[in-house]
């Protein structure tokens, strides 16, 4: 197993950072057929209903998952809390 790895790029506001071997090769392939199962145009809200619509300068496409959504997710979330000192619930 592949020891995980933060490498800080700068300290200056915003921190950048390099994270190595978050996921597995496989862990990636994965994390991807899932989202890609999901994924939907990026939308905005609409100011006269308050409901999300289709915009056309909107050009993005995302997907979201619950917290602790299975065990990927669950990993990246453990992993990404014990690297930045944070709890999973931040």
């Amino acid at each position: 197993m592949s020891v995980i790895t933060l490498t800080l790029l700068n300290k200056a506001y915003p921190t950048i950072g390099l994270i190595r071997n978050l996921l597995t090769k496989d862990e990636c392939e994965a994390l991807i057929a899932m989202a890609e199962a999901s994924i939907k145009k990026s939308e905005v809200v609409d100011p006269a209903t308050g409901t999300p619509v289709s915009h056309e300068g909107r050009s993005s496409s995302g997907t979201w998952c619950p917290r602790g959504h299975g065990e990927i997710i669950s990993k990246l979330e453990t992993n990404i809390a014990l690297l930045t000192g944070t709890k999973v619930a931040h």
